[in-house]
């Protein structure tokens, strides 16, 4: 990095750090190399420990119990030396402050470590220091004097076996310090504990990894809400993750909090039916905490598992069929749809069937204030044409002309296959299963698998009938499985809300052989992912996000919000057209929350604090909060929140500030790093009010680039 590249990112550092973005500030610090500056920042932000560390890091230091090595920190020059005393001072304000004695009789500093010692309330050892300073003269060295455990706080040269001796005498909160500095923090908290202090000891046992502890701790305080975070902490392999689980939805029940976090620690818990009189309990506060929420079939599980083991347990068994009641009037509306499409694909002509979605389904309109969408970049890189799910064989128009051919009314009919209840369903001898070169019914032949998840295949087909290729999205559970079945209603529904040349078209809907099938738009390109790993062109990034925004706001003017936006739900057409895909967790606003497989659905590394907090009651701030993310991903090659774990990563969507792009890229315009991260405001008031501001601010920066 050059001096006025290092100069330039020490500015936005200080710009950062007066807006009071301490992290993005002190992570720029950190990369233009101002150790000091990025210390005095820790320092003043009270991470004094921290800020020591990071001075004894640039100086390649090493601290081996407690104490600096004497022959490193004597070869140090003169400007390596003041630092060493500036991380000395740094400790002396902190917890470390024997390691901050020890320093400063390392470099002579002993008045000053004298004067340091007696403000501890330690004059013994400030006397005993200053007594051998005068003995031995200014120019000798120094060894740290070991003071006695009923005089001082001192434990620089504490080992383990000297903190249990405390703890058996009964010096606890000596003892505590002890542990603490030999980083034995479960043993600390015990200490804390025995010292009356729960606050202390839950979050020691919560820094030592001992969740289980901690959530204990907070509910002797009394503050369920971070008892409940510990408790989703413990786990699975823990032989108390079941009775952490309990505590868990009795937590949850009282607070009536259902996120992403409880769901996903849950997962195991409900796996397999209650063992106990407090686990059936359990299995029906959660039932009743789902039923609040309106994820009805993650209550029917809860209920029916309890019901396995406890035929009459309270009132479960009429929650169930109340349920099933609910679910019956759903079908009923499910099947009335099919029948109506396939009155119209079977005999009415196309004037009715037009008069019939002008009725019942206005056109789109024009979408208010988007801006013109310039061509597409003719040095553009066309990739193999790797097909996926999701454009018509006649792709529709792009750039400006897209906007001007507005919705069209080619909504997609659906082809009843499903044989009766009653039939056995019965392969044909020929029928290989769904692999290459293998019917779909009598219409669809398979040509080639071209994706697969954990709920759908997709294929490139033949479609026999039009003679023209589709793809085909086939769920790869059958029929009977209630939450594909819900998955399966849940796209036909709202395909037949949405059409927009941003968006896939859906053609055919149908069941063969108990398999649920979409055939749909066949794409050739790739999803937006392919694109990821370093930043993108700017022009071509800006315009694929445009067309992005355009889909998502015609989805959100007809009251759907996607829920899973990314960059594998975006595709990118070789004549870079944009089709925003994959509706099948997205939900209606007017409508009650819907899960899919059990699980509050969504991708943690997209996923806005709102929905980490509440899947079910999202608007379509969460499909901006993504779209940021994802344009975050497209300009700088980096997700702005990233951790193996789940929970640490959901934590950093909650509570952390993103690294602002251009400390990654400095070469990226100002207007378009401030674009991504209104987009990615943590609240949702502060984010753009629509994707079609969205698109009007990234077009500005689009039209703000130089010729």
């Amino acid at each position: 990095m050059s001096t006025q590249d290092t100069q330039k990112l020490i500015e936005t550092a200080k710009q950062m750090e007066a807006r009071g973005q301490i992290e993005p500030a002190l992570e720029a610090y950190k990369r233009a190399g101002a150790v000091e500056e990025a210390a005095r920042l820790l320092l003043n932000t009270k991470r004094e420990d921290e800020a020591g560390g990071l001075l004894l890091q640039s100086l390649r230091l090493l601290v081996v119990q407690g104490k600096v090595d004497q022959r490193a920190a004597d070869a140090l020059p003169p400007d390596g030396k003041r630092r060493l005393l500036k991380a000395a001072i740094c400790f002396s304000r902190g917890k470390n402050t024997e390691l901050a004695i020890d320093i400063m009789v390392l470099l002579g500093e002993v008045p000053r470590a004298v004067e340091f010692l007696t403000k501890m309330g330690d004059p013994v050892r400030a006397q005993q220091l200053q007594a051998d300073f005068r003995k031995k003269g200014s120019g000798a060295q120094f060894a740290v004097l070991a003071a006695p455990v009923t005089a001082s706080r001192a434990l620089g040269v504490m080992n383990l076996d000297g903190a249990k001796r405390l703890e058996a005498e009964g010096k606890f909160q000596l003892a505590m310090e002890a542990y603490i500095q030999l980083r034995q923090l479960g043993s600390a908290a015990r200490m804390a504990r025995m010292l009356k202090q729960p606050e202390q000891a839950a979050k020691l046992f919560s820094d030592g990894a001992m969740p289980y502890e901690s959530a204990l701790c907070y509910l002797e305080l009394g503050d369920t809400g971070k008892a409940l975070d510990q408790f989703c902490r413990v786990p699975r392999d823990d032989a108390r993750y079941r009775e952490a689980a309990m505590q868990a939805i009795k937590m949850a029940s009282g607070l009536n909090a259902l996120d992403f976090v409880l769901e996903n620690f849950l997962s195991s818990f409900v796996r397999q039916p209650p063992t106990s009189n407090r686990e059936a309990e359990a299995f029906y506060e959660l039932g009743r905490l789902y039923q609040r929420h309106d994820f009805v079939e993650n209550a029917r599980d809860a209920f029916g598992k309890l019901l396995e083991v406890a035929p009459n347990y309270k009132d479960a068994r009429d929650r169930v069929e109340q349920i099933d009641r609910d679910a019956r009037g759903s079908a009923m509306v499910y099947d009335k749809i099919l029948r109506e499409e396939q009155a119209f694909r079977s005999g009415e002509s196309d004037v009715k069937r037009a008069g019939y979605f002008e009725r019942n389904l206005p056109d789109l309109p024009e979408l208010p204030g988007l801006p013109s969408l310039p061509a597409t970049p003719s040095p553009m890189a066309r990739p193999p044409a790797n097909v996926a799910a999701v454009a018509a064989p006649a792709l529709p128009p792009t750039g400006a002309r897209a906007a001007e051919a507005g919705p069209t009314n080619d909504f997609p009919a659906v082809r009843q296959e499903t044989p009766s209840s009653a039939a056995p369903i019965t392969p044909p001898a020929d029928w290989k299963g769904l692999v290459d070169g293998s019917m779909l019914g009598a219409r669809y032949k398979l040509e080639k698998k071209l994706g697969e998840g954990g709920m759908a295949s997709v294929f490139r087909a033949h479609d026999l009938e039009l003679d023209e290729r589709v793809a085909i999205k086939v769920f790869t559970q059958t029929v009977e499985d209630e939450n594909m079945v819900a998955r399966f209603k849940q796209e036909l529904t709202l395909s037949r809300k949405l059409s927009h040349p941003n968006i896939i078209r859906l053609y055919d809907i149908g069941t063969f052989l108990g398999y649920r099938f979409i055939s749909m738009e066949l794409l050739e390109g790739n999803d937006l992912n392919h694109y990821m790993g370093k930043p993108m062109e700017l022009r071509q990034g800006l315009n694929w996000m445009i067309q992005a925004c355009r889909g998502l706001e015609a989805a959100h003017q007809r009251g759907v919000v996607h829920r899973d936006i990314k960059p594998h739900n975006i595709f990118v057409c070789n004549d870079g057209a944009i089709k925003v895909m994959d509706f099948g967790i997205a939900k209606r606003q007017e409508s009650p929350g819907m899960t899919v497989g059990n699980m509050i659905a969504g991708t943690p590394d997209y996923m806005s604090p709102e929905q980490i907090s509440g899947f079910s009651s999202v608007t379509h701030s969460t499909d901006v909060y993504a779209l940021g993310i994802t344009a975050y991903q497209m300009f700088t090659g980096k997700l702005p929140f990233e951790h193996p774990e789940l929970l640490p990563l959901l934590m950093k969507h909650l509570n952390e500030q993103p690294t602002p792009p251009r400390t990654i890229v400095p070469a990226l315009p100002e207007n378009l790093e401030a674009v991504i991260l209104k987009l990615i405001e943590k609240k949702a008031a502060n984010r753009y009010q629509s994707c079609a501001e969205a698109a009007q601010a990234f077009d500005a920066v689009l039209k703000s680039l130089p010729r």
